[in-house]
């Protein structure tokens, strides 16, 4: 589903996955994270519990944040000076023109005329707008929480900490079109944007902002202690740009405005703002139904929103399909950038899909 240049551009030429949740436990621990003990993770940014204003808070993450780019890239430039030592790819390379012309192996190194352009995946995208969003409500602007009891109840995993668990969920949300929460998902994008154009890689090629979360939202999302949008710890993160699951309750359109209003202007889009939306089979019966999606997918397009793909299923069927996985054999649902028999999926996955947010019309 990625358009490329043919026989100029490279896909994968570098990719990494960032897990925007780890980086926001980070900034909440001074640099560490539960599931690795006292050890820094990342960098020592300060004491939340000392911050008097959001823009601390937000002035840790960011640095978190350049710290892992840092480091992305300087993977990325070891990865590709040891593919080009140790990598050869013949059938590959004779497809390739350029290859050919120079009779030179895809791996071996810059190759004139050549675009490396490789990309980072950021992972848990809607889980941190929301946290950030709800620190910044709870804590800074009604003041209902104080940082020490947040945190408190973080590192118990909500335990014994209940009504603050519901004080997070039910927090401004991504995906509902609220101008503020949205413009947290703007300013971080544009943070990596920004910081991810100070680096080349080996071959002097960029790496792209990428949203496609695949599967990897739910392993990375188990490295993850609880956060403050009222996930528990180790529960999957949001995946892609899409929304946190079970957040964006005001119908699809409201959840389009809040993406679209997400996308910096400095972002090239050229891989993949990849969002997954649920509907309601009941709400596209007919014509009357297919006009509904049709405008929908137009008010997509209006937006210039670079990718939209639907699961036109209920709740129900996909917990039948639990219940009795040969019934179902071929049900087939769009995972995040592809397609999979249901009942072929892990049972976190496919938890993850039934908790999404199946629209309305």
């Amino acid at each position: 589903s990625e358009t490329k240049m043919l026989n100029r551009e490279g896909i994968a030429t570098g990719c990494a996955w960032i897990n925007l949740g780890a980086i926001l436990e980070m900034t909440l621990r001074d640099g560490r994270m539960a599931c690795y003990g006292d050890g820094l993770v990342g960098i020592s940014t300060g004491d939340p519990r000392a911050f008097a204003t959001f823009d601390e808070v937000w002035d840790a993450f960011t640095k978190q944040v350049e710290n892992v780019i840092q480091h992305t890239f300087i993977q990325q430039y070891v990865s590709d000076t040891l593919k080009s030592q140790h990598i050869a790819s013949p059938m590959f390379s004779m497809l390739h023109d350029l290859c050919m012309e120079s009779c030179t192996d895809i791996h071996s190194g810059p190759i004139d005329g050549a675009l490396y352009l490789g990309f980072f995946d950021v992972i848990g995208f809607g889980t941190v707008i929301d946290s950030l969003a709800a620190i910044r409500a709870l804590v800074f602007e009604e003041k209902t929480l104080t940082m020490d009891d947040l945190l408190d109840a973080l590192d118990r995993d909500f335990a014994g900490h209940e009504e603050i668990r519901q004080l997070c969920l039910n927090a401004p949300k991504y995906g509902n079109n609220d101008a503020e929460v949205d413009r947290l998902g703007h300013d971080i994008e544009e943070c990596f944007t920004r910081l991810a154009q100070r680096h080349t890689t080996a071959f002097g090629g960029e790496l792209d902002l990428r949203y496609v979360s695949v599967t990897s939202h739910i392993p990375l999302g188990a490295l993850v202690g609880a956060t403050p949008d009222g996930r528990m710890a180790r529960e999957p993160l949001s995946e892609s740009i899409s929304p946190s699951q079970g957040r964006d309750c005001k119908g699809p359109t409201a959840t389009l405005m809040s993406i679209s209003s997400t996308k910096c202007a400095h972002y090239k889009e050229r891989a993949a703002r990849l969002l997954n939306m649920k509907l309601s089979p009941a709400s596209l019966v007919g014509e009357a139904g297919t006009r509904k999606l049709m405008a929908l997918i137009r008010s997509a397009c209006d937006m210039k929103m670079w990718h939209i793909q639907f699961n036109i299923i209920n709740r129900d069927t996909l917990l039948a399909a639990q219940e009795d996985p040969e019934k179902y054999r071929n049900l087939l649902v769009r995972v995040a950038g592809y397609s999979a028999y249901f009942v072929d999926l892990t049972p976190a996955l496919q938890n993850e899909i039934i908790r999404r947010t199946e629209h309305k019309f």
